[in-house]
């Protein structure tokens, strides 16, 4: 999952993340400095938040945008380094193309240092 924030009821205020940028006690998160897109920006990326409570933004995205292939099957295929060909046969089909979209959005999740395809997603 990318940052759980991004999904959250509490985003606009109700942590102690959104009203002052202190880390939420109980926090599984991983200490980032950006180095390419917004040099010296510091943040983290949130593994585990125990204040998350889902806004409802997933169904709506999955409803508007017609997602049809569940991000997090995806995620964990690509971070067991299946291969696009295998992928696409365990996700019934789906296409390389959208394949290599959730690649990028995985690395960008892990932190965005990973290169792939010899470029990083700031390039």
């Amino acid at each position: 999952m990318a940052n759980p924030c991004w999904k959250c009821a509490n985003a606009y205020g109700g942590c102690s993340w959104s009203r002052n940028f202190q880390p939420v006690e109980g926090w599984i998160a991983k200490f980032v400095q950006h180095t390419k897109c917004v040099p010296g920006f510091t943040s983290y990326n949130i593994i585990f938040c125990p204040e998350f409570k889902p806004d409802g933004s997933e169904q709506f995205y999955k409803n508007r945008f017609g997602l049809k292939y569940d991000p997090d099957i995806v995620f964990k295929l690509i971070s067991e380094g299946k291969t696009e060909d295998e992928i696409q046969k365990l996700v019934l089909g789906i296409p390389k193309r959208t394949i290599r979209i959730y690649k990028m959005a995985y690395y960008v999740w892990k932190g965005g240092e990973e290169k792939h395809n010899g470029h990083s997603h700031c390039d």
